[in-house]
């Protein structure tokens, strides 16, 4: 089941506070902590990512941690702690967006 270029969004959980970013179908999620009641103070942690099993393999999990990372980019003035071991692959395959990292975890 090949899926490319979806339509990505982020959300925060109000309950929480969580930020999560999805796809349009939930076929997959990645959830971070972080926000205002984050122990991590300037960081935001990527702690999970999931793809729901009939999409995996496709690519989908790269491409909503790209968007994710570039979301945090774009809208904060946070680190990134790669939590997820997804993540931290990611994050090895893209050398030049290791500035985005927390200095506290490279």
């Amino acid at each position: 089941m090949s899926r490319r270029s979806t339509a990505w969004y982020s959300t925060t959980c109000m309950d929480n506070g969580v930020p999560e970013w999805a796809d349009e179908d939930s076929a997959l999620t990645l959830t971070a902590l972080g926000g205002a009641q984050s122990p991590l103070g300037d960081a935001v942690a990527f702690t999970r990512s999931f793809t729901n099993p009939p999409y995996r393999g496709n690519g989908l999990a790269g491409e909503v941690v790209a968007y994710a990372v570039d979301d945090v980019e774009a809208n904060s003035s946070q680190h990134i702690v790669p939590a997820c071991w997804y993540v931290g692959e990611w994050f090895d395959h893209h050398p030049d967006r290791r500035h985005l990292l927390d200095p506290r975890t490279t």
